[in-house]
């Protein structure tokens, strides 16, 4: 004959199974573990900021890439190739990388820091399920400096929504596009295969 799970392995299996974890626990034992689980279905919380500046959005992130590409062709323009390399012994994908360090930094501390300080660790346990199935990574050059806006603006707020809201949201965010090289694509009809 089986017994009825007690309220503290209850509250630790809902823990790990549908929070974060251990950190999660004493939260859903201080109550029913269901009533722990129903109330955390919603919009995910905003992240915070660890230094306290406000996180780039997604027009930030774009106006970043914007700036390396003229600061980079300005280079090439300005300098003769020999110069150039005496000048900078950086490659392009470090001065890149170091371009975006700090907003990219930022990024991943206000996730981390939501994460750990959440009292809703289901609604981050979807927010991250939902960002991993509608992947942007900054592993792509031009989608780098837009994933944190992307899951911010297109994820975040539409966890707990229609699929519809969230699938438009994702798919027509500048991160996705970037990640997917719609700014390159173009059909066989459209105006920019026309013109060419």
């Amino acid at each position: 004959m089986s017994t009825s799970p007690s309220p503290a392995l209850r509250a630790a299996i809902a823990a790990h199974r549908f929070g974060l974890g251990e950190a999660s626990i004493d939260a859903a034992v201080r109550g029913d573990a269901r009533d722990w689980l129903a109330a955390q279905i919603g919009p995910a919380e905003a992240q915070r900021p660890a230094g306290g500046a406000p996180l780039a959005d997604a027009a930030t992130g774009l106006r970043r890439m914007a700036e390396f590409v003229q600061q980079r062709r300005r280079r090439r323009e300005n300098t003769s190739m020999a110069a150039m390399a005496s000048d900078d012994t950086r490659s392009t994908e470090q001065s890149f990388v170091e371009h975006f360090r700090a907003l990219v930094q930022a990024d991943l501390r206000a996730r981390l820091s939501t994460a750990a300080t959440t009292a809703r660790p289901f609604a981050e346990r979807l927010a991250l399920f939902w960002c991993n199935h509608f992947t942007v990574s900054m592993a792509k050059a031009s989608a780098r400096g837009l994933v944190g806006a992307y899951e911010r603006e297109a994820i975040r707020p539409h966890i707990a929504g229609r699929f519809e809201d969230l699938l438009r949201a994702a798919v027509m965010h500048p991160g996705m596009l970037r990640y997917l090289d719609n700014e390159q694509s173009a059909g066989p009809n459209s105006q920019l295969v026309t013109r060419r």
